[in-house]
């Protein structure tokens, strides 16, 4: 099992798109923190839209 891990997205949702594309095809993403302050919902959807996106590489 292959797992990604980021941390200090701090509602950067254009770096964390980045990020996500960049990063090889993993079968995990964890978050080890420092999300908070910022609007979650999007940073949620990133990471959903991110999951499907990596299961089709």
């Amino acid at each position: 099992m292959r797992i990604g891990v980021i941390s200090d997205i701090h509602g950067n949702k254009v770096a964390l798109k980045a990020v996500l594309t960049a990063m090889p095809s993993v079968d995990r993403i964890v978050c080890a923190g420092d999300i908070v302050r910022y609007n979650l919902y999007l940073i949620r959807r990133v990471l959903i839209e991110s999951s499907s996106y990596q299961s089709q590489r």
